[in-house]
């Protein structure tokens, strides 16, 4: 590591490391996973909701 990335501030570092990846192919694939994810958390989320209409109704 130089003497000039030393004295950067840790944020401004990560930032860069966020910037830099932001764009990695791996990345999308995170992005695609984490909607399917909620996707998923939404579709369970609405067939428990379902279920416990009908168990109060009966």
């Amino acid at each position: 590591m130089s003497h000039s990335q030393a004295n950067k501030p840790l944020s401004f570092c990560v930032s860069e490391l966020k910037q830099q990846y932001r764009n990695h192919p791996s990345m999308f694939q995170v992005q695609l996973l984490s909607l399917q994810l909620k996707q998923e958390k939404h579709q369970a989320h609405n067939t428990y909701q379902s279920l416990k209409k009908r168990t109060l109704i009966s």
